[in-house]
């Protein structure tokens, strides 16, 4: 598979620099570096739904007492019907909005939509997700993570992409996966060296995506 795909086009045939009109949805898979993309999409020019949690659109949402987001406020704007979501897209004061809960199991790219994801090594991504709710804190070895939590440990990625949060993968799981992945517009790898220069052209921009991650280990966000 490419690390980048534009309606299988060829790379140097990608669209203009960006316009206002222009809406982008980004699949944002956790712990694949996807807040330093949402840093990245502001800085070269886009503008995230009003109200948002990094780039997700939420119902104004809630800080807890404890410092955490109330997840419930989220806007699952991904389970609405076409015209639902073309509505909001247009309407919604932004034009680029984040998806970071996983696509459904009847997803299909909206006309005249753009959509992109970053991937990452699994292993890498599921050793950050380890400490991350080891910072948040989770209390047991790597090993015990990973045989108790397997939505998180197991093939997380695949899972975001097919629709199956629970229950053991099939083939057909992995194949809607891969097809899913073919039918977005771009596809990026966080760890591939080539990814700022596949940024930069993808969106006509000289931003710099190394930049966007200056202050963050690397692959942690």
């Amino acid at each position: 598979m490419p690390l980048f795909r534009k309606n299988k086009e060829a790379f140097d045939t990608i669209q203009p620099k960006i316009k206002k009109e222009q809406i982008y949805y980004f699949l944002h898979i956790h712990k694949c570096g996807g807040s330093s993309l949402v840093n990245y999409l502001k800085s070269a020019g886009l503008c995230a739904y009003p109200h948002s949690k990094n780039g997700n659109p939420s119902y104004l949402f809630d800080i807890l007492p404890n410092g955490k987001v109330d997840s419930n406020c989220w806007i699952p704007f991904w389970d609405w019907s076409d015209k639902e979501q073309t509505d909001f897209y247009v309407n919604g004061g932004g034009n680029f909005y984040v998806n970071e809960w996983g696509l459904p199991s009847d997803f299909r790219p909206i006309q005249g939509i753009t959509y992109l994801t970053l991937l990452r090594d699994p292993v890498r991504r599921v050793y950050s997700h380890y400490r991350e709710l080891c910072a948040h804190g989770l209390n047991c070895d790597f090993r015990s993570f990973l045989d108790d939590h397997p939505f998180q440990s197991s093939n997380f990625i695949t899972r975001i992409l097919c629709g199956r949060k629970r229950g053991n993968l099939t083939e057909i799981d992995c194949e809607r996966a891969i097809s899913r992945l073919e039918s977005l517009h771009g596809v990026f790898i966080l760890e591939d060296q080539a990814t700022d220069g596949h940024l930069k052209k993808f969106f006509r921009t000289k931003k710099s995506f190394t930049e966007s991650r200056s202050g963050s280990s690397y692959g942690t966000t």
